[in-house]
């Protein structure tokens, strides 16, 4: 049977751009509210826990700041720390099978903290089990870009996430875009439904894949 077609993944946008398509409200840090994904945190920007125990706060730190005065500041509790995903905003709308989401934000360590560089993480989280991350490091004399992508396979939104790798790693987040590429004139389904048992190989076993349809 045929393979499932590949679908090259956008460019990314230039550094410290903006979106007027972001879903993210507060994403760009200017006002010193919590970004909206963080719907679990207090919207005056207060300290608010993570998953190991760590912190993330809204600061005022202009000089580093990419688009206004202020900073997501994540202070990692211990190893793989993250923001709690059950309790963060539900993204739905216009979000359809086959539409393709993307989340990036700007990452760099903390100039005064204990560690020279921190690792970072951002993921979009579907139907609880199913999610795109990505890693990167971050230093502390510049922003460095991290973007995840991910195509739906159902309407039932998505949720994200920030992650801090290193326990007292502190690092500072800002640019958080999430944006949405409409599915394509497409039918979408599983490998199975369309060509049947998979008997050779094992490669494409329960994923889901669109293929353009013609005229």
């Amino acid at each position: 049977p045929p393979s499932p077609p590949f679908s090259p993944r956008p460019p990314a946008s230039p550094l410290a751009s903006t979106s007027d398509d972001n879903l993210i409200e507060h994403g760009y840090m200017g006002d010193g509210a919590f970004p909206s994904f963080l719907s679990q945190c207090s919207p005056d920007g207060a300290s608010c826990a993570t998953k190991r125990n760590g912190t993330i706060e809204v600061v005022r730190d202009p000089a580093v700041s990419m688009h206004g005065a202020y900073v997501l500041r994540f202070t990692s509790g211990d190893y793989d720390d993250r923001t709690d995903i059950s309790s963060s905003r539900l993204f739905t709308s216009g979000l359809t099978s086959g539409t393709t989401v993307r989340f990036r934000a700007q990452c760099r360590a903390a100039a005064a903290a204990a560690m020279p560089v921190g690792k970072a993480r951002v993921g979009i989280i579907s139907n609880e089990t199913s999610f795109s991350v990505v890693d990167g490091w971050c230093a502390p004399d510049r922003w460095t870009e991290l973007s995840a992508t991910r195509t739906l396979v159902d309407a039932q939104g998505v949720r994200l996430a920030i992650g801090n790798s290193f326990a007292g790693s502190v690092l500072l987040f800002d640019g958080f875009e999430l944006t949405v590429t409409p599915p394509p004139n497409c039918a979408c389904g599983s490998y199975e439904a369309s060509y049947g048992p998979i008997t050779d190989f094992t490669d494409f076993a329960g994923e889901r894949f669109c293929v353009l349809n013609t005229p």
